[in-house]
């Protein structure tokens, strides 16, 4: 009786999974037809580039030195170094004195109301003399090309706002087990047709590279109307396509990279905060992705092992080889993600083990949600948030640039 539930679990995994690709193909096709490249324009507009940064010396010397040596004409960096406790300050300091287009400000006291890097993001806009503005992380790396991809995409595609989608680079075992997974699922859990549905509110945005119209991101209010937003950057995104605005997206994989967590204790951190926004703004249609995902990836290993050791008999037979089976299917597919993740394909064969961290790490992030109603990063504990990424986490104005 015992591995007849056991074959059942199994099979529901196998449907799941199946689904899961079908899904993945899908998107895969839309990724693909929007994300391609653009003839250049006739004039090259000046370009602000705004980085957020606190406490960030491992990372953003690589980083601004990659943006000052951009084969762009007429661009601008703004670093806002946001209450940094380290020799942030410092690099930039130094880098500023050797690369002119760099600029140093240091963001003013976080008002009551905001997420830090919300306000330091829009503190940043404010001191930006382009035509456009990218919004990027410390701890991202620019080819020379890239800004000129992105205008030339944005202005092929007529749009105000365009991200671009990075190659995310995973430098150890728990990077290289954890962050394919996360990637892999949330590119089988979303529903790429609704980003240029005018009907939904789900958009694509990207800390690495968001690029917005000035006028048009003044025009509604800078970050403002999303202070509280955890995941800023894709509420960026939303901002946008609600209000109206025509909002692409280009494939940056060649163009930016980002290493964005150091370690298992960095992704704990990192993926703590955003978790439970995340996982809340699913769509129903996706409640069977979200609530089969530790079957799928947990259960077929284990289940193989238990119907060899001590199984006997045509369920345990064929559980041990429906198991077996997913369990290296999963792992030679997940292998294939070296496409968005640069790590070591070897780090797929441990999905179980970076599904069990997903979901403590996702247990974390719901107790902060649910219970303590609390956001903590980077040294700041930030009460009381919207939920989710949408249309509902965009608040009132409070005033006008």
């Amino acid at each position: 009786m015992a591995f007849r539930i056991l074959l059942g679990i199994l099979l529901f995994a196998w449907a799941a999974w199946l689904i899961s690709l079908l899904r993945l193909w899908s998107n895969l096709r839309i990724f693909r037809r929007i994300m391609g490249e653009a003839p250049a324009p006739a004039r090259w507009p000046r370009v602000s580039i705004v980085v957020p940064a606190r406490d960030e010396e491992a990372q953003i010397g690589l980083a601004l030195e990659s943006m000052a040596c951009l084969d762009y004409p007429d661009y601008e960096v703004i670093v806002v170094d946001d209450g940094s406790t380290d020799r942030t300050a410092e690099i930039v300091r130094a880098l500023a004195e050797r690369h002119d287009r760099i600029r140093l400000f240091a963001a003013p006291p976080v008002p009551e109301g905001w997420l830090g890097k919300c306000h330091a993001l829009q503190f940043g806009a404010s001191k930006a003399t382009g035509e456009w503005i990218v919004f990027t992380d410390a701890d991202v790396r620019h080819a020379p090309g890239s800004l000129r991809h992105a205008i030339a995409a944005a202005e092929a595609q007529r749009v105000d706002f365009l991200t671009l989608a990075p190659l995310l680079e995973a430098g150890g075992p728990a990077e290289g087990a954890i962050l394919p997974l996360v990637y892999f699922w949330a590119l089988c859990a979303l529903d790429a047709r609704l980003i240029h549905d005018p009907n939904s509110d789900f958009a694509m945005g990207s800390g690495a590279f968001n690029l917005v119209r000035t006028k048009t991101y003044w025009a509604l209010g800078g970050h403002e109307p999303i202070r509280l937003a955890v995941i800023d950057d894709a509420m960026l995104a939303v901002l946008m396509k609600v209000n109206g605005v025509a909002i692409g997206e280009a494939d940056g994989r060649r163009m930016i990279r980002v290493r964005m967590y150091h370690g298992l204790r960095s992704i704990v951190g990192g993926l703590r905060k955003n978790a439970y926004a995340a996982v809340v703004s699913l769509r129903s249609a996706n409640a069977l992705a979200a609530a089969a995902l530790a079957t799928i990836y947990v259960a077929p290993l284990p289940a193989c092992v238990v119907a060899l050791i001590w199984g006997h008999g045509a369920a345990a037979y064929a559980a041990a080889a429906l198991g077996g089976a997913l369990y290296v299917i999963i792992s030679l597919i997940l292998r294939r993600m070296t496409q968005v993740v640069d790590f070591r394909p070897r780090y797929a064969f441990a999905h179980p083990l970076a599904m069990c961290a997903l979901t403590y790490i996702g247990a974390l992030s719901w107790f902060d949600g649910l219970v303590r109603r609390e956001v903590r990063w980077r040294g700041r504990v930030y009460p009381s948030l919207p939920k989710g990424v949408g249309r509902a986490a965009i608040l009132p104005r409070r005033g006008s640039h």
